[in-house]
């Protein structure tokens, strides 16, 4: 998904910045890793999000290199740090040409509400929001019902604590887009 805002006018004469943020699953983005090859494995061949590392997206924006002066602006520091649990897979249709493979999060409260204060202080047009951990995005339905039929009935089960919010930055541009790298992590209340 890709946002514009109003908060950030874009000017020909400066370079625009895409910044995707994030949940970051350091608990078990291991255990995320495995499933992702188990994915590749079943069906031989690479797919979008393969090698991407887990996470779980809350929005991504363009903008003007102005995002130090909103994120000092922005005060998440009142919400508290909470508990995401994981349990089993799901997936989304893309007509009858693909589908999106994913791990199922339950009480997804807490991360809906917390996207929803980052899209209103970036003045965000709303919009749907399912959170989601990708194992594989638009996997040719062929090759899909092989990861499905290796993973569909697999127990799944776990938890980790989202404590910070992840910002990744990359410049924009459209043909060749450059690899997303590290630009700040914004820390949650502690319990």
């Amino acid at each position: 998904m890709s946002e514009s805002s109003s908060l950030f006018p874009a000017q020909r004469s400066q370079q625009v910045f895409e910044y995707l943020f994030l949940i970051h699953l350091k608990e078990i983005e291991k255990d995320i890793v495995v499933l992702k090859d188990r994915v590749f494995n079943a069906i031989g061949s690479r797919y979008a999000g393969h090698h991407s590392t887990p996470h779980i997206s809350l929005f991504n924006i363009s903008s003007t290199d102005q995002m130090d002066h909103m994120l000092e602006l922005m005060n998440i520091s009142w919400m508290p740090s909470f508990q995401v649990d994981v349990n089993g897979f799901d997936y989304y249709s893309h007509g009858q040409k693909s589908r999106t493979l994913y791990v199922n999060i339950e009480r997804k409260d807490s991360i809906v509400y917390l996207q929803k204060w980052l899209a209103n202080f970036f003045r965000l047009r709303k919009h749907s929001y399912d959170p989601h951990i990708t194992l594989g995005r638009t996997i040719p339905l062929d090759l899909f019902e092989k990861a499905w039929d290796d993973i569909k009935n697999l127990r799944f089960q776990k938890s980790f604590t989202c404590d910070r919010l992840v910002v990744l930055k990359r410049k924009q541009q459209k043909e060749d887009p450059l690899k997303w790298g590290p630009y700040r992590e914004i820390m949650l209340a502690s319990n």
